[in-house]
């Protein structure tokens, strides 16, 4: 499974909320344990100066309620938020059905930069590049499929195609090590 960044974590618990307290969010047990390991520095350090870097970097939005921090998310950080849930769902599954599937989609140039990130996306989730244009896993992607659509909103553009048998069968059985 695809490791979600601490920070992608750090900012879905604030996306729950219209509002978090610093206060709140440093004694997060989840985050506490999460931030917790053998570095010299406290969980609760180490969750405040991830939520500064993040503010930093336009992922989070921080004011002032009665004299104590407050966080939000920004419309930035929930895209992260909405990656990172997405990488969750990436094909995890070891265990073939003795089908193909197969992703395909057509995308407008003016959309380049979505279909880039799409084919980035699918690399990271395992996917071969079967032919130009067609790229091929033989785990069920299907929910992850349906989360790519549903994130890039591409609904019609992205196609699966389940095969039960393929011309380069034994090559590419080999590469998933699919044989015994």
């Amino acid at each position: 499974m695809q490791k979600i960044p601490k920070s992608a974590q750090l900012l879905a618990v604030i996306a729950k909320r219209d509002l978090v307290r610093h206060g709140n969010i440093i004694k997060d047990q989840a985050l506490l344990e999460m931030f917790s390991d053998a570095r010299t520095t406290t969980p609760s350090r180490r969750i405040a100066d991830t939520a500064s870097l993040l503010a930093k970097q336009g992922f989070l939005s921080v004011g002032i309620i009665d004299s104590q921090k407050v966080y939000t998310i920004t419309k930035k950080g929930r895209e992260k938020v909405n990656r990172a849930e997405a990488m969750k769902s990436v094909i995890t599954s070891d265990r073939w059905d003795g089908r193909y599937y197969l992703v395909t989609f057509d995308i407008p140039e003016n959309k380049k930069v979505v279909r880039n990130q799409i084919i980035i996306d699918l690399k990271r989730a395992g996917f071969i590049n079967y032919s130009k244009g067609i790229w091929l896993s033989p785990y069920n992607p299907i929910g992850y499929i349906e989360s790519v659509r549903k994130r890039y909103d591409l609904k019609k553009n992205i196609k699966l195609i389940v095969a039960s048998h393929l011309e380069d069968e034994a090559k590419i059985k080999r590469h998933f090590k699919l044989v015994s």
